[in-house]
């Protein structure tokens, strides 16, 4: 397995947008990257009600984005020269930190970013001397190694806890121990996808981008189970499952955002379009502790149950 480690530059930007908040969580944000405008990160309900919108500062051009453990959004920023950029709500602040080499090909719907514990996914492409692969963060220290070696285009950690990666040819899928960076198994979708999320059970939605514009339900050896036409909205970019893996969300180039269920008995769209059109959206997650913390948790818990139960144990004693 290649692996490597390397120097990063980190720069913090302040912002000057009083209105922004804390996301809230079920919501869903989407980033947008205008020609001749500012870039932005919206907020919306899933009913398409806009909640608040937020310029990025030092933007390039904001492709895929993914909630972390700190309630933070991290956005793949850029093309050849991308920057991995965090927002953080509360402080209000942009922080921008590059990895040498890393880049995507200048296609508006390449440029993945997937979430886990504390690390933050993102794709990785052959532009230039660099081997592409998978990039992979870390937001305590913003330091980064690259794994992996390929094309990558798409990428999303599942609700199982595995890292699974789409690659140039679009129906291959790579699953990876997102702790280890360790290859598990392949396998090959029945079309050309652009974009994966992964639900619990490992199965597998895709949203194609040509032909159909279907949405695609997978097992996980990528065995189609069933699909469902995006009602006429074509060049589909994105898709993103909710943290309960209840929703499923479906973003398009043509500035829509499509949401249904799992089992797709449901599916209502809005628009999101102002004078650009939407490219990447996502669930707004609710902020999971690390590992370590959440056993530091269950031990204090079962300390404490432990204590009242002694207490009581004592007070029975004494009569």
């Amino acid at each position: 397995m290649f692996r490597n480690s390397v120097f990063l530059s980190v720069v913090v930007l302040s912002v000057a947008s009083a209105d922004a908040a804390p996301f809230t969580v079920g919501n869903i944000i989407v980033s947008n990257a205008p020609v001749t405008e500012p870039s932005m990160i919206y907020e919306y309900t899933p009913d398409g009600t806009r909640v608040q919108a937020i310029e990025v500062q030092g933007d390039r051009e904001p492709r895929d984005l993914a909630m972390d453990k700190n309630g933070h959004v991290n956005l793949y920023n850029g093309t050849f020269t991308p920057r991995w950029t965090t927002y953080d709500p509360l402080a209000d602040t942009f922080t921008h930190t590059t990895f040498p080499g890393w880049s995507t090909v200048n296609n508006v719907t390449f440029g993945g970013m997937a979430a886990y514990s504390k690390y933050i996914f993102a794709t990785d492409m052959r532009t230039d001397l660099s081997p592409g692969g998978i990039v992979r963060f870390n937001v305590d220290d913003r330091t980064g190694i690259r794994f992996s070696i390929g094309n990558y285009v798409d990428l999303n950690v599942g609700l199982d806890g595995l890292l699974y990666t789409l690659g140039y040819s679009r129906a291959n899928v790579s699953v990876f121990d997102p702790e280890t960076t360790q290859l598990l198994r392949t396998f090959t979708m029945p079309a050309q996808v652009r974009a994966i999320a992964v639900d619990a059970s490992g199965h597998i939605f895709g949203a194609e981008r040509f032909g159909a514009s279907r949405i695609l339900h997978c097992d996980a050896d990528g065995m189609l189970l069933d699909s469902v036409s995006a009602q006429g909205i074509g060049d589909l970019s994105d898709i993103d499952l909710s943290g309960d893996g209840s929703r499923l969300l479906v973003a398009s180039r043509q500035g829509m955002v499509l949401v249904t269920d799992p089992q797709f008995s449901d599916l209502t769209s809005f628009n999101t379009r102002t004078s650009q059109n939407t490219n990447f959206a996502a669930f707004v997650h609710q902020p999971v502790p690390e590992p370590s913390t959440v056993v530091m948790l269950l031990a204090a818990a079962g300390l404490l149950m432990i204590r009242v139960s002694r207490r009581r144990l004592a007070r029975r004693r004494q009569y």
